[in-house]
């Protein structure tokens, strides 16, 4: 275990991004990554200034649950992103500013997102980037939209897009490379030795079909794998027995229709130790997050079903 990294929570996209880049950071490092969120009722709920009589109890249970419900998320995205990461959460009642930067006085780096967004939000982690970049005594990482204004101050910006990694500081942990000659009628082989292949064109697609594999086959093998290494990595953070499990997954390939050709992906699940609410929430948490997913996001249709039925249709 080398050092600390404290990363600021609070359910917004700038914090989800800040997440994901500590978490990377912090499994480079070796370091333990901690979670804080922070919340506070708004002055406008003491009424006119006679103090906590007048406040509910709900009012702040209710945003302190909002708080700790953001920690569950970020903490099943840590453990998909890196299982293997020391990891700790917790909820501080406080100024969000001020919270982080108490927890941060014994950490090597805080990682905060660039504003909080939405009536909820604010009273949780608010906009405090500025407020931390001036007062932290440890380096601070802002992980904003590349589209916002960079905030000033000696800060290491992470800029980021939606799940954009290369655009988060992504920092490659394992490179595949291939080698393929004779395009899809030819032959292809790993650099490693570890994988060979011969290719045949379908005679769906004009060619005369062959022994060989094709492009989507693989496609749909490697899509099917990553998806079901993150839907089980969510099971098992939320104690959901997805053993004997599989991932059929189906790739098709044709004219786009507005010129050239195009894919479409179906996954399906088979679970027999689940619910079919529970399969459903898994299948929807998977293609959050998978790398396949994120990667192919709005350019294939993905098509999710739990043995058959069909959940949701989107684009990936």
């Amino acid at each position: 275990m080398s050092g600390q990294i404290v990363v600021g929570v609070d359910g917004s996209e700038e914090a989800r991004l800040a997440t994901h880049w500590a978490a990377w950071e912090a499994r480079l490092r070796g370091a333990k990554l901690e979670l804080v969120s922070a919340w506070e009722l708004p002055a406008s709920a003491y009424g006119y200034g006679l103090g906590d009589a007048l406040i509910p109890s709900e009012l702040a249970q209710d945003v302190a649950k909002v708080s700790e419900d953001h920690l569950r998320a970020a903490l099943e995205d840590v453990r998909t992103e890196a299982a293997d990461a020391h990891v700790e959460a917790r909820a501080v009642e406080g100024q969000a500013a001020q919270v982080l930067l108490e927890a941060s006085k014994v950490a090597d780096l805080l990682v905060v997102g660039s504003r909080g967004r939405g009536s909820v939000r604010e009273l949780l982690l608010g906009s405090v980037s500025q407020a931390c970049a001036r007062h932290a005594t440890c380096p601070v990482v802002i992980v904003r939209h590349l589209t916002r204004e960079a905030g000033a101050g000696p800060v290491k910006e992470a800029p980021s897009g939606r799940m954009s990694r290369k655009e988060a500081g992504m920092k490659v942990l394992y490179t595949a490379e291939a080698v393929v000659e004779g395009g899809r009628a030819g032959h292809g082989q790993t650099t490693d030795g570890r994988l060979g292949v011969e290719l045949s064109v379908p005679e769906e697609l004009g060619g005369q079909g062959g022994g060989g594999t094709n492009p989507e086959q693989l496609f749909a093998l490697g899509y099917a794998a990553c998806f079901q290494s993150t839907l089980l990595s969510l099971a098992r953070g939320r104690n959901l027995d997805a053993s004997d499990s599989a991932i059929k997954a189906r790739v098709g390939i044709g004219p786009s229709g507005h010129g050239g050709f195009g894919l479409t992906v179906a996954l399906d699940l088979h679970a027999p130790h689940l619910t079919r609410a529970d399969a459903e929430a898994l299948v929807a948490g998977a293609h959050e997050r998978c790398p396949y997913s994120i990667a192919t996001r709005g350019n294939v249709a993905v098509t999710l079903t739990v043995d058959g039925r069909e959940r949701e249709r989107s684009a990936a």
